[in-house]
């Protein structure tokens, strides 16, 4: 392997352990940081850990006769990575500290241009000896190729950044910001990487001819220095996202709030009873009910189930109940009342998002239930207590599909002791471990046990058998439950 010097076992050793320190940090930023392989950390993590094994190539081939091809492909192999290293340094830090080059002509001069001539300098010199030549012994001297251009213009990649770096660390230091953050992590990995090498060549140099390991010199800094940017950048990401909890749980009261909770429901029209039931999948959500007396001969109530989750879901779910329950406020027909609201929300509706909905209307003197189903789920019905059986009356499109739907209604005249159960698919939809729905032969006989004068806590044990059948299996979609009884 090597002479068996201590000096050389002990550079070997250092460069095992420079490999170990980058893999542990590739593993970090890919996995748990969840960065690209393209990233510029990534990349120059990899470049690192692949000149170090060139390097170490060229060590075991340098001088040796006869291994010209290996010791060239060695040094040309260990002088490029070494290059992308340096290169993807500078965009690492421009990165960091949001200087962007927008002109991609600018950016190819500045990176591609330079890498495509490395690269073509390299794999010609063993033709053309302009930046390394091996002499009879198979020793690879440096050419002006080499000092001149190349050591030239790898200086000017990190030097570029470090002086960006003093700039935003002597300016910015009063505001402490992320420049100020990025540009100190710069100045402590330069620090470490001369201290390093000084080091390096004080030990190596006294104990053998041997050239200096650059993996062995950036390896230390790089750890270093990305673990601090990193660990900011984590601190940053919880305190951002300790905000957006805060946000969202602010926006679920908002929602909640939003919510009929008024006991009776009809104090009015006592010969109503309606409960409810709600339970998000995220903070906030996109299922929602109401009810209320338009006038004193009807009641009118409804339950929708917004497409897609969180707050984007819920402000939409907010102008389709603030629509809904304003035009039927004047509106009797739900039939009408759809039509007409479906065309609002399509004129200005450039999310996409859409609702299914079920609206009922019950004229309290004639015992009337009036019905629209925009794509909403089909409701069990009870008569006069008897079982649960579905209403599959043609439903029309989902609310916010297009914007010239007409929307037709059906009747179902009532008795005392009917009773109509309203849903969103976020029941019948949840799932087990072995990815088996609950469905709706499932949610039909529990609504079935529950017998008559159903409370809010009756639907809750509806929504306990739902978890308890789900386990440990995470739910994605909303849980909501209206029951009315006639009385």
């Amino acid at each position: 392997m090597y002479s068996g010097s201590i000096a050389e076992s002990l550079l070997f050793e250092l460069r095992i352990v420079s490999i170990i320190l980058m893999l542990q940090m590739l593993y970090n930023n890919l996995v748990v940081y969840r960065k690209k392989i393209s990233d510029n950390l990534s990349v120059m993590l990899m470049s690192c850990i692949a000149m170090t094994l060139f390097d170490h190539m060229w060590v075991a081939y340098d001088g040796k006769p006869g291994a010209y091809t290996m010791n060239y492909i060695a040094a040309i192999g260990y002088a490029i990575s070494l290059f992308i290293v340096l290169e993807r340094f500078n965009r690492y830090f421009m990165e960091k500290l949001e200087i962007r080059i927008k002109s991609r002509c600018v950016f190819f001069m500045l990176y591609h241009l330079p890498l495509i001539l490395v690269i073509i300098l390299f794999l010609t010199t063993p033709w053309t000896g302009l930046v390394f030549r091996a002499d009879e012994n198979n020793i690879m001297e440096y050419m002006p190729g080499y000092i001149y251009f190349f050591r030239v213009l790898l200086y000017l990649y990190p030097l570029s950044a470090m002086i960006i770096s003093m700039y935003m660390w002597i300016f910015k230091y009063k505001t402490r910001n992320e420049a100020y953050k990025v540009a100190r992590s710069m100045i402590i990995f330069v620090v470490t990487a001369v201290g390093l090498y000084h080091i390096h060549s004080f030990v190596f140099v006294s104990l053998t001819e041997d050239f200096l390991s650059m993996s062995v010199v950036l390896s230390v800094p790089f750890v270093l220095m990305t673990t601090d940017l990193n660990t900011f950048s984590l601190i940053k990401e919880e305190k951002k996202n300790a905000a957006i909890g805060a946000d969202l749980d602010t926006a679920r009261k908002i929602q909640m709030d939003a919510l009929p909770v008024n006991h009776p429901a009809f104090p009015d029209h006592l010969n109503v009873s309606l409960n409810s039931f709600i339970k998000t999948a995220k903070g906030v959500g996109g299922d929602f009910y109401d009810y209320f007396s338009p006038d004193e001969d009807h009641v009118c109530f409804l339950i929708a189930d917004v497409s897609g989750k969180g707050i984007p879901a819920a402000l939409f779910m907010m102008t389709v109940k603030t629509m809904i329950k304003d035009h039927a406020m004047t509106l009797c027909d739900t039939a009408e009342i759809f039509t007409h609201v479906n065309r609002l929300i399509c004129e200005g509706n450039k999310s996409g998002m859409f609702a299914t909905a079920w609206i009922g209307m019950i004229d309290t003197k004639a015992m009337t239930l009036t019905y629209t189903n925009a794509g909403h789920n089909y409701p069990l019905f009870s008569h006069e207590g008897g079982d649960f059986e579905i209403i599959k009356k043609k439903h029309g499109l989902f609310l916010a599909g297009m914007d010239d739907t007409i929307y037709k209604s059906d009747e179902i005249s009532l008795s005392p002791g009917d009773r109509l159960f309203l849903y969103t698919d976020g029941l019948t939809e949840a799932h087990n471990g072995s990815g088996e729905l609950y469905g709706l032969d499932r949610l039909t006989a529990s609504v079935s046990g529950l017998g008559s004068n159903i409370t809010r806590d009756d639907l809750e044990k509806i929504a306990s058998d739902i978890d308890k059948f789900a386990g440990d299996e995470p739910q994605f979609d909303d849980m909501t439950m209206v029951m009315v009884e006639i009385k």
